[in-house]
């Protein structure tokens, strides 16, 4: 029971990442707002199973190098409580593997990432959520450096 448990959700994460890709690619130009474009980038993301939803805000343009984002885990509109983020970043196009993203928990659903883009390109950030340590749900987003 237990290998079927974890077959069921690698191939869950696999098709989350799949999946998302497009909706969010709709989703992130309907979601960037406010500021200058040059400065600011923000997004209003549904979780790829409808459990919650993340506001992301990168702190500054998006550009080579390491990049921070402001991420807000919402669940039915108020920030998540007693919540675990994790991220990764990987090059759309690319097969160089996985980055580890920085992660700090600021308190009250809140949480700062530190993202090491090396390169010019597409990249997708995909963003896994933890309660209890079971993934209760997560989001991926296609981030653009030029």
């Amino acid at each position: 029971m237990g290998s079927d448990r974890c077959a069921a959700l690698a191939l869950a994460s696999t098709l989350t990442r799949w999946l998302t890709v497009v909706a969010i690619s709709g989703a992130a130009l309907w979601g960037c707002s406010g500021g200058d474009a040059a400065d600011t980038q923000s997004w209003e993301v549904e979780g790829s199973w409808g459990a919650l939803s993340f506001e992301i805000d990168a702190v500054g343009p998006l550009g080579e190098g390491t990049n921070r984002l402001a991420v807000t885990v919402l669940e039915e509109g108020a920030p998540a409580d007693d919540v675990r983020l994790t991220a990764t970043a990987e090059m759309s196009a690319m097969s160089h593997g996985e980055s580890e993203v920085s992660v700090a928990s600021e308190g009250e659903g809140r949480f700062r990432l530190d993202v090491d883009l090396t390169m010019p390109g597409e990249w997708l950030l995909v963003i896994e959520v933890e309660r209890h340590a079971e993934v209760i749900d997560g989001c991926a987003l296609e981030l653009e450096v030029r």
